[in-house]
């Protein structure tokens, strides 16, 4: 009989707990909601040819403009509000592959002439979408249109490589926040 209202109440506690720990970071520093630290290593080939301290990564698709034209705006306001800082480096990965190079070229320059729009060979795509666990799928509600994964990705270099230290999940990214996250790992 015990044991029937023993369980319950320990799934109960452990959801107060989980809510707990993931909300009280954001309760007692709300700049700091929605930016994930990280310190991991990333070992796709792609940024063995950068050589900036840091690259902002955002994965969209040439032409959307629900997610990627506002995500994309946000980038350019902020990187702007920095002074274009020339420790980094901003790209952005099409994960579509129905564009070509210079589509994906000229779709990143709209927002800031020093964004770089990449497409990857279809392999190299799906290693790096994987390494990254972007999600990517048709939409459901609009026709030709796709659903995605869309934060941004902070990475640092170092002797060994790049290292992923920020994901950005805010809808907005601003930039105090991507300045004092540059401020830290640089």
């Amino acid at each position: 009989m015990r044991l029937r209202f023993f369980i319950p109440l320990v799934l109960a506690v452990a959801l107060f707990m989980g809510s707990v720990i993931t909300l009280l970071p954001m309760l007692l520093d709300p700049k700091e909601a929605g930016i994930v630290q990280m310190d991991q290593a990333v070992h796709h080939p792609l940024f063995e040819r950068f050589e900036e301290p840091a690259l902002l990564l955002f994965f969209g698709y040439v032409g959307c403009s629900d997610v990627c034209t506002p995500r994309l705006n946000d980038m350019a306001r902020a990187y702007r509000a920095l002074g274009r800082p020339q420790s980094l480096r901003v790209l952005f990965v099409d994960v579509a592959g129905v564009a070509d190079g210079a589509q994906a070229r000229a779709f990143a320059a709209y927002f800031d002439d020093a964004f770089e729009g990449l497409v990857l060979e279809p392999a190299a795509r799906r290693a790096l979408m994987r390494e990254f666990e972007i999600y990517l799928a048709p939409s459901l509600t609009s026709r030709g249109d796709f659903d995605h994964t869309a934060f941004f990705y902070l990475l640092r270099r170092d002797a060994q490589g790049y290292r992923l230290v920020r994901i950005f999940t805010q809808s907005v990214l601003d930039a105090t926040a991507l300045g004092s996250a540059l401020g830290q790992v640089l």
